[in-house]
């Protein structure tokens, strides 16, 4: 597999990774005694915080290899999809409400919140148009 290392700015991707890995210090040093007391194990939060941060580097490696213009070509059916999920949040019946809000879209094992979805499809519409008038 060769990676597309060349144009990334440096600085940035040491700043994001040291945020990162400070974020996982946070978690385990705000949360390792209710983990230990609710839980029986200190590294709870620490471990699903971790595998979160690990599918976050994967994910940051594919997209650092696949060309934006192809992201870019296809906002208008993202920005569709985020629509309708907002939309469907909205009419979801009341026994899927999560402490009373109805934000969450449930999949089988996989719950997302729809309006974390419509900001990322958002972005890359506007992103899209503007380079479309540029």
């Amino acid at each position: 597999m060769n990676l597309r290392v060349d144009g990334i700015d440096k600085g940035i991707l040491l700043t994001s990774l040291v945020m990162l890995a400070a974020g996982i210090v946070f978690v385990y040093s705000s949360s390792f005694a209710m983990a230990a007391q609710r839980y029986h194990d200190a590294q709870h939060f620490l471990t699903g915080h971790a595998i979160r941060a690990l599918i976050a580097l994967v994910l940051f490696t594919v997209f650092l290899n696949i060309d934006y213009h192809a992201i870019g070509r296809y906002s208008h059916i993202w920005f569709i999809a985020a629509v309708v999920m907002l939309v469907w949040v909205i009419v979801l019946p009341d026994h899927s409400a999560v402490n009373g809000a109805k934000r969450w879209i449930h999949l089988g094992p996989i719950s997302f919140q729809a309006s974390e979805f419509a900001r990322i499809a958002l972005v890359v519409a506007v992103a899209s148009q503007a380079d479309k008038m540029g």
